[in-house]
């Protein structure tokens, strides 16, 4: 059990870690942003929350 609770917490790291860092960089910097790049960190948040998403979905569908 120990070490499912490993690896689910560094599954979910992984896109929280992102999603935190580009809205992160969106609130405090969209004003020196290209809208390349605006566009880009937006597309990241929906990619990681997708991920994200969908690794919840997981784990609430796995049997204990």
């Amino acid at each position: 059990m120990t070490n499912f609770i490993a690896l689910a917490a560094h599954e979910l790291r992984t896109p929280v870690t992102t999603i935190s860092g580009s809205a992160l960089t969106l609130r405090e910097r969209a004003d020196q942003l290209s809208p390349e790049q605006r566009n880009a960190l937006e597309n990241v948040l929906a990619q990681e929350s997708e991920r994200l998403r969908r690794l919840i979905e997981q784990l609430s569908t796995s049997p204990a």
